[in-house]
């Protein structure tokens, strides 16, 4: 099974070289009274950006003056004998993307009329969806754009590898948790985009070199957790949202047996393994009876969950586990919720489990209240020393 759905391309730079964009840039500047600018300013402060925007930016300029080049430069580019050229290999690796069963996207900060326009001239440039600067509300490094092309294009973005040339491509690929190649051929050198680097970044100088990565196997590394079969439906959630929710925030997939209880956890390899840790911690933490509100801390930092065997610490028999999961609850759940309010944790009882969330020295706290009880201490004795404990803490 291929680990890649589609491949996204940013433009210029990418599938194009920016020499017919630094012309035509600097002839809407001249044509506006503005000294002409180098080659490689125009690539570093102005190329991948809105231009009206970083004309406002660098030159100080009025926003109707911005309107003024940027409506110059859009007649000049498009109206020019002269076209960037499409890099060697493209027009061979698209062909080849689309025979493999690929989708192809493009996404750009064009706006979509220019793009369009741009493309024509390119008709090596075969794609299924085109996102430009004016088709979202927010544009690169914010992951919208991406994320609106993958949604047209039916999948998840981490089903995608998303190709560009700027800061603002890397970084709107890995917001949007895309695999990212990030080329040299166009504003960046491979010195300054390793500065960028990221576990799922890769640099390359020649498009073809993408091929290899487009084609990687899902390989998969399994886990299984075991539920109770009572608590399936709180895991998938009303219409699968908890479930959808778990998978997209750790990047694993679930794949649950209503049958048995059986929840089996799958993470491709080169994903975070941090990340689908949290995602057995939160499906045990729902399936020993925490809301799956509560269960979603644990994706924040320095929380964890504790379990603790109610049959390890106490005869193995149903009437003295009862016994214990009565102190340990309290009326009408009275004792929990003092524990809960010492220690500053989330307190869950079920079955022959107790589970603490919460940073792991207040669930340390927790845990030493809840033995002490375990073991037959009294309870005002048991919360007049966590209270004490609790006062020679910073928190």
């Amino acid at each position: 099974m291929k680990r890649y759905k589609a491949v996204l391309f940013d433009i210029d730079g990418t599938l194009i070289n920016l020499d017919a964009i630094v012309k035509a840039v600097n002839k809407a500047l001249i044509k506006n009274g503005y000294e002409k600018q180098t080659e490689k300013r125009i690539k570093k402060e102005m190329i991948g950006y809105p231009l009206e925007k970083t004309i406002i930016k660098l030159f100080d300029a009025s926003e109707e003056e911005a309107e003024k080049v940027k409506k110059d430069y859009n007649e000049i580019y498009l109206n020019q004998d002269e076209k960037g050229e499409i890099y060697p290999g493209v027009k061979e690796t698209l062909e080849e993307l689309r025979k493999k069963g690929f989708k192809i996207g493009l996404v750009t900060t064009k706006m979509r009329s220019e793009a369009l326009s741009d493309i024509e001239k390119y008709p090596e440039i075969k794609y299924d969806v085109l996102i430009g600067g004016d088709d979202t509300d927010k544009n690169k490094p914010h992951p919208e754009p991406i994320e609106k092309a993958c949604e047209m294009l039916k999948i998840n973005p981490k089903e995608s590898i998303y190709v560009g040339d700027h800061e603002v491509d890397v970084k709107a690929g890995l917001n949007a948790g895309c695999r990212v190649i990030a080329m040299t051929t166009g504003v960046h050198n491979r010195e300054e985009l390793e500065e960028l680097e990221s576990e799922d970044m890769e640099i390359k100088d020649n498009i073809e070199e993408i091929m290899s990565i487009a084609l990687e196997e899902a390989e998969e590394i399994e886990k299984e957790v075991k539920v109770p079969k009572k608590r399936i439906g709180a895991i998938i959630g009303k219409k699968g949202e908890t479930k959808k929710r778990i998978e997209e925030t750790t990047d694993v997939k679930l794949e649950i047996d209503s049958k048995t209880g059986d929840t089996t956890i799958k993470r491709y390899l080169g994903r975070s393994p941090e990340k689908s840790i949290r995602a057995i911690d939160i499906v045990k933490a729902i399936g020993y009876g925490f809301s799956p509100r509560k269960a979603f801390k644990l994706l924040e930092p320095k929380i964890y969950i504790e379990i603790i065997d109610i049959s390890e610490h106490s005869k193995d028999s149903n009437k003295d586990i009862n016994r214990v999961k009565s102190r340990i609850i309290g009326k009408k759940g009275k004792t929990r919720k003092t524990l809960e309010k010492l220690s500053k944790t989330h307190i869950s009882v079920k079955g022959k489990k107790i589970s603490i969330i919460g940073e792991i020295d207040k669930i340390n706290l927790a845990k030493r209240g809840i033995l002490k009880l375990i073991q037959g201490a009294p309870h005002s004795a048991v919360y007049k020393e966590l209270e004490e404990i609790r006062r020679q803490k910073p928190w």
